[in-house]
């Protein structure tokens, strides 16, 4: 009777601290995605979807790739299940001879790719007219993908030792260093063409990673786990286990990022506003995306890990159903509510300025489109760490690259055969 009181007791201390950290990570990224949207609203009246944005999202999209590829995506949901085992175990040399492997490791690959883009844009943009601002700021931001790829590691060792707050506060650093230089642009260079706003912005975008690079670095030394990059056993032991895995996923992130581009690029062929469209609807479904189903996705990779460790495969269930039904009780009704209203979300928070009337129409029949997605994004955000704990990156492989297929089979359809104001 007493063990069973116990166990309750033990179960409801996990269910309460559980419901906190998702609490704790719930309301910083939604700060983070606020502050987010108040960057959007400002770039909405700056730039609009002017053929300077649209390059600027292209940009953008190559730094992120890299950032896709080893940083929150494979690089964390490799790491952090071995990571949160070999913490799991009360020994902390075996977690930082890891870390130190797994950080030298990405910050060697990342330098190389790197430096090869930077050689390879600075050589072609000389041979391009139309499309020479992209190249320029491609190799302006480039190296935010080393210093964002680097937070994301520093980030899932605070992570695993149950410290979400300051890896959750973060990713606030690019929106607030971002607003600032919008509102500098508004205020001093308000006459500056387009392209040079769009160039400041740029800079700033590689400021904010160094600085958010920097900031974990010191929330992870004041943790008391302090470890330095190591360029030896990249391959051996858990470290092994992390580079095979992080490979495995890199593989599978890359297909979808490649996908992504590929999407742009045809976007691009289909009118020069719309790769801006798709990004302005793309912030107001990442809203709720963030503050919902990221915070479980974050929060639930601990205790999964955990329970599959002890081989309890009833926690585990219990924890993933727990966070499921939380999940499809709001994104059920908010999708329905996207649908219905997205004309007048978007005009409510874009228009102004450059943001016109088309732009406002452009824009809403992407994000009615985006917002029944709500429910599966947010339910493969949950699926995803289910597999990662327990080691199994192949997986979630197989089905992307499967999904991806038939994503860019049903966009060139699409954008061939849909009237030009819907391609």
């Amino acid at each position: 009777m007493s063990i069973s009181v116990k166990g309750r007791a033990a179960a409801a201390e996990e269910n309460r601290r559980f419901g906190l950290y998702v609490a704790v990570v719930g309301v910083l990224t939604a700060l983070s995605r606020l502050l987010g949207m108040v960057r959007e609203m400002l770039t909405s009246r700056i730039f609009g979807t002017s053929p300077e944005q649209s390059a600027f999202v292209f940009a953008f999209m190559v730094p992120n790739l890299f950032r896709k590829l080893f940083g929150e995506g494979a690089l964390v949901s490799a790491f952090v299940p071995v990571f949160r085992e070999c913490v799991e175990r009360g020994d902390m040399e075996e977690p930082r001879k890891l870390a130190s492997s797994v950080a030298g490791l990405v910050v060697c690959i990342l330098g190389v790719l790197v430096m090869l883009v930077i050689a390879g844009v600075s050589a072609a943009i000389p041979y391009t007219s139309a499309h020479a601002g992209t190249l320029r700021l491609i190799r302006i931001m480039i190296p935010y993908a080393l210093f964002i790829c680097s937070a994301a590691l520093l980030s899932g060792v605070l992570n695993s030792f149950s410290r979400f707050g300051s890896s959750s506060f973060a990713q606030n650093i690019l929106n607030i260093m971002w607003i600032g230089a919008l509102l500098a642009i508004l205020l001093c260079y308000p006459g500056a063409d387009m392209f040079s706003k769009t160039v400041i912005v740029a800079w700033t975008v590689l400021a904010a990673g160094i600085a958010q690079c920097l900031f974990l670095a010191v929330m992870v030394r004041r943790s008391g786990f302090g470890f330095r990059l190591s360029l030896s056993g990249w391959f051996r032991g858990n470290a092994g286990v992390v580079a095979r895995n992080m490979l495995c996923g890199a593989f599978g992130a890359g297909v979808i990022q490649i996908n992504l581009l590929l999407d742009n690029m045809l976007a691009f062929y289909a009118a020069d506003w719309a790769p801006a469209a798709i990004s302005y609807a793309e912030r107001l479904v990442y809203l709720p995306l963030g503050i919902i189903a990221t915070a479980f996705s974050i929060v639930i990779v601990n205790p999964l890990t955990s329970a599959f460790v002890r081989c309890d495969s009833r926690e585990a269930n219990r924890v993933f159903a727990g966070s499921a039904t939380a999940v499809i009780a709001v994104m059920m009704p908010l999708s329905a509510f996207i649908v219905m209203f997205a004309e007048e979300l978007v005009s409510f928070v874009y228009s102004g300025a450059e943001f016109n009337e088309d732009s406002v129409v452009r824009v809403s029949r992407a994000l009615m489109f985006y917002a029944p997605g709500l429910l599966v994004f947010s339910m493969n955000k949950l699926v995803t760490p289910w597999f990662h704990a327990r080691k199994d990156v192949r997986t979630p492989m197989i089905v992307a690259v499967c999904m991806v297929a038939l994503n860019l089979a049903l966009n060139c359809l699409f954008v061939f055969t849909l009237p030009a104001e819907w391609k």
